[in-house]
């Protein structure tokens, strides 16, 4: 709840808290306030495949990978804890069921081909989890208004290891505590800002103790949301 001095945190089991500022730093099942309609749920999928030898990293290019993209899929790998750890965000499984015994499938089979190095095995360990995606792929961050006490830190976008360490770094600029360090600092809380969406700072009443949510149709590219 946002308030003139402070903001307040109220928990399900009926406690209150009060601060100064508050971040909202949150998945893709959170829909409510200024983000309603703005974050759209996806599939992520990981799988574990044993290594023989997890301390080298088989002839692949880096200790940890930078993303690869390739139809329906992103990817990203690393070794860890004797396994070859590769995970891949479904860009097209929004709203969807989960689909985790084909995708995780598909993902190992696409290990095997692209790092053929790697020891090749049938028994690997499947995840899957949610990430959110906004309507630009961009991250939403910052204030609704100039007096807000909420800051917002979300959409990763499958991006989240990245963009969200980046963002986490501009937080104490954005809550006023430090100067912007750089101009691109400063490019970046403009780009990324929360007010670039109007349907944002139209339900920012949703937010505020005592007042009825306004609900607004506003078209964002081909799409409408309420």
């Amino acid at each position: 709840i946002d308030g003139a001095s402070h903001a307040t945190v109220k928990l399900s089991d009926g406690r209150e808290f009060r601060a100064k500022h508050v971040v909202v730093a949150t998945g893709a099942f959170y829909h409510g306030g200024p983000l309603a309609g703005l974050l759209k749920p996806c599939y992520s999928y990981l799988v574990a495949m044993p290594q023989r030898n997890p301390n080298l990293t088989n002839g692949m290019e880096y200790p940890t990978s930078p993303n690869l993209f390739t139809y329906g899929f992103s990817h990203d790998w690393c070794m860890v804890h004797g396994s070859c750890r590769m995970s891949g965000e479904d860009h097209f499984s929004a709203l969807k069921a989960p689909r985790a015994e084909e995708r995780c499938k598909r993902l190992a089979e696409w290990t095997h081909r692209r790092f053929p190095q790697l020891d090749r095995t049938s028994e690997y360990t499947g995840r899957y989890g949610v990430y959110s995606e906004t309507p630009d792929h961009l991250p939403i961050v910052g204030h609704v208004s100039n007096s807000s006490k909420i800051c917002y830190v979300v959409g990763c976008n499958a991006w989240g290891q990245a963009i969200m360490s980046c963002l986490g770094h501009l937080v104490p600029a954005l809550l006023g505590y430090r100067a912007y360090e750089s101009k691109e600092e400063k490019q970046i809380e403009e780009l990324c800002s929360i007010r670039r969406f109007p349907v944002a700072c139209n339900n920012v009443r949703a937010t505020t103790e005592k007042l009825p949510i306004v609900r607004d149709t506003v078209t964002l590219g081909d799409n409408q949301i309420q």
